[in-house]
């Protein structure tokens, strides 16, 4: 089977059972930057990423690092094929890096 393409029939996608938080990064919360970070995994059958690409980030260079810290921690429910087994599926996500700035008074 091509790894690069889905195949078959999913009865369910992938879902996300744990997405650790990353760590901001110091420099984007020394200048207030909130950003994101979009990847394309290949989640094997138990769940885990098996291999990742990235694919766009905003701004670009300042996510990406800590986004790939934590992947190895992320799980989820594997995809099902037709016949409800567990199968690996690519998933393109999207995370949102933000964090809320309050005037300093």
């Amino acid at each position: 089977r091509d790894r690069n393409s889905a195949s078959g029939t999913l009865s369910r996608e992938a879902r996300p059972v744990y997405l650790k938080k990353p760590n901001y990064p110091p420099k984007a919360l020394q200048k207030q930057i909130g950003g994101f970070v979009r990847l394309r995994m290949l989640i094997n059958r138990n769940g885990k990423i098996e291999e990742y690409e990235i694919l766009s980030a905003q701004p670009e260079g300042l996510f990406e690092d800590a986004i790939e810290k934590v992947l190895g921690q992320w799980t989820f429910d594997a995809a099902l094929d037709a016949n409800g087994k567990p199968i690996e599926s690519w998933k393109e996500y999207k995370s949102s890096v933000r964090k809320i700035f309050k005037p300093k008074i």
